[in-house]
């Protein structure tokens, strides 16, 4: 997605996490027709329009996932986790 090409992913944590934006591209773990289905409407697309998709999936990760954001997310994370133990 940081690419900027367009991809899908199955519905688990961390993936929905950055797919939450985009609930068509993602299919329900195991499920083999709907991944199939996904592959099929992602190579059936003008390109002009999977470079469109690719670039919403970069700007959407530059955007919600900085490394401050993330850095800060697992300070707070290991707060949580030595208050617990304290």
């Amino acid at each position: 997605m940081a690419t900027g090409l367009p991809c899908i992913g199955s519905n688990i944590a961390g993936i929905r996490d950055q797919l939450r934006q985009f609930p068509e591209l993602m299919f329900e773990p195991g499920n083999v027709q709907a991944l199939e289905e996904k592959l099929r409407v992602l190579l059936s697309m003008p390109k002009q329009e999977l470079k469109d998709l690719g670039l919403q999936l970069r700007k959407e990760i530059i955007d919600k996932f900085t490394i401050e954001q993330e850095v800060n997310l697992h300070a707070q994370f290991y707060d949580k986790v030595c208050k617990r133990k304290a």
